[in-house]
C-alpha cells in the first residue's frame, strides 16, 4: 500500500511540474507560440514576430497585412495613412507635412508670381 502511495505521489508530483514549466513556457511565448528548450527562443505562430528582436518578451507584435498596407499606399500614401496602419505615428506625421509645405510654397509662388505680373 505504502509504494502505491510513493509511486501515485511520485506521479503527480511530476504531472505537476511538466504542467508548471508548460504553463512557463507558454507565458515566455505570449500564449502565441512554442517554447523551444534547445535554442531558448520561442517559435511563433503564423502572424506573430517578436519585435523589437531584443525584446524579453517574444511572439509580442502582430503583423499587418502587406497587401492592405500597398493598398492603402497606392490610396492614401501621400496623407501617411499606411503608416499610421503600420503604427509609425512619426513617420506618418513628416509624410503628411511634406505634401503640405510643397502646397504652401506653390501658393507662395504662385502669389508671386501674380504680384509680379499685376505691376
Amino acid at each position: 500500500m505504502k509504494i502505491v502511495f510513493i509511486l501515485l505521489v511520485l506521479f503527480c508530483t511530476k504531472y505537476i511540474v511538466s504542467r508548471i514549466s508548460n504553463n512557463e513556457e507558454k507565458l515566455l511565448c505570449n500564449q502565441r507560440g512554442t517554447f523551444n528548450k534547445i535554442n531558448n527562443n520561442c517559435s511563433c505562430i503564423t502572424g506573430y514576430i517578436s519585435y523589437p528582436y531584443n525584446a524579453t518578451s517574444q511572439c509580442n507584435y502582430e503583423q499587418k497585412s502587406s497587401n492592405s498596407a500597398l493598398f492603402l499606399s497606392l490610396i492614401a500614401g501621400y496623407a501617411g495613412i499606411d503608416m499610421i496602419y503600420l503604427g509609425h505615428s512619426k513617420m506618418a506625421f513628416f509624410k503628411l507635412l511634406f505634401p503640405i509645405t510643397l502646397i504652401l510654397i506653390n501658393l507662395i509662388l504662385l502669389n508671386l508670381n501674380i504680384m509680379i505680373k499685376i505691376r
